[in-house]
């Protein structure tokens, strides 16, 4: 749970410390007053990276050379207390845990797991295949010990074999038996937790009276009932071409499909935030089963595209499901009255208010 959050040269933000509490948080601003700048803040701190985009310098507040991030939390699994810190230029990153310097970043998403929901979760369903595969690879993460190393070995492979593309090399073919090992675990954990994502979240939909049929399927990211190698050796040539590994785990896709689609019933806005919503909180509930406890909650624009009812569905949740949270909203009346016990912090041009 975190119980201190200092932001230093965040974006908008010049200083700004926050005491959050135990349940949930609601952060209410205008737009661009600093909330999601906040809860930026919290993401960097525990996954090392902001959730916007891969670039330093539009983090670091306009004519300052730094940005400084620090937090005190209490682990999730012992409630033992720990101090994190960030501090980030255009050049260098220097990260602290309880005053040791670069300890792994595995360790600290391990520590303080983070659950995020961005102002579009419909992205999940409307967008690209990678947004799919961050977010089922996010998953894993949580649920399959090795998974981290096995998808990292396989990138590793991934790299090299794209590198020999690219320059020709005759040591192409090396690359393929490694890659065909890794993606046969890779493609086994994927298949079984969109198994086990698919069930949950049809109890989601269910008990929320979301009335849609809705249908879950995995794409490998090369053709079944062949092996990775083969499939490889087959199209090395067409790979060489185009100097890029054409099959393989990095082209996995989660489809979805749904009746009201073909019906001619095109699923609303706020349908497809509370489809979304239901995979991240079922990817909530799996990492809780492996890891015996809740992660920390942020999500961004909670109110937006939604009514009252569905609102209070998400709301109520929430309180019952996660130890701590963080939910932006333009405004306090929008969460108003709904019943659920909430602290109210107000940003206003990146200060607390």
């Amino acid at each position: 749970m975190l119980k201190k959050l200092y932001l230093h040269n965040l974006r908008c933000i010049s200083n700004l410390e926050l005491n959050p509490r135990k349940g949930i948080n609601i952060i209410v601003g205008n737009n661009g007053s600093g909330k999601t700048t906040l809860l930026e803040g919290i993401y960097i701190l525990f996954k090392g990276k902001s959730f916007r985009h891969q670039e330093v310098a539009p983090l670091i507040k306009d004519q300052k050379e730094e940005l400084l991030l620090t937090a005190v939390f209490e682990d999730a699994a012992f409630k033992k207390k720990h101090q994190i810190g960030i501090r980030k230029s255009r050049s260098e990153t220097e990260v602290r845990l309880n005053g040791q310097k670069t300890p792994k970043r595995s360790e600290i998403m391990k520590l303080l797991p983070i659950q995020w929901i961005g102002p579009e979760p419909q992205n999940l369903i409307t967008g690209g295949p990678s947004i799919r595969r961050k977010f089922i690879d996010n998953g894993l993460f949580h649920v399959e010990q090795d998974y981290l190393e096995t998808l990292q070995t396989y990138n590793r492979a991934l790299n090299q074999r794209n590198a020999a593309l690219k320059q020709l090399k005759q040591n192409i073919a090396l690359w393929d038996d490694q890659l065909n090992l890794t993606s046969v675990k890779l493609d086994k954990y994927r298949s079984n937790y969109i198994n086990l994502l698919a069930i949950e979240v049809k109890k989601y939909l269910q008990e929320w009276g979301v009335k849609i049929d809705l249908q879950l399927s995995y794409e490998r990211g090369w053709p079944q009932k062949e092996d990775l190698a083969h499939c490889l050796q087959q199209t090395l040539n067409f790979d060489i071409k185009r100097q890029f590994t054409c099959y393989g785990p990095h082209r996995a896709d989660l489809i979805f499909k749904s009746t009201n689609y073909k019906s001619g019933k095109k699923l609303s806005r706020g349908q497809l935030k509370m489809v979304a919503t239901a995979f991240h909180f079922s990817q909530s509930d799996l990492a809780k089963r492996s890891m015996n406890y809740r992660e920390l909650l942020l999500f961004d624009d909670i109110s937006a595209e939604l009514d009252f009812n569905n609102r209070e569905i998400l709301i109520d949740h929430i309180q019952q499901n996660y130890h701590q949270s963080f939910l932006s909203a333009l405004s306090e009346n929008e969460l108003r009255d709904t019943k659920q016990k909430k602290t109210l912090f107000h940003v206003e041009h990146g200060k607390l208010r």
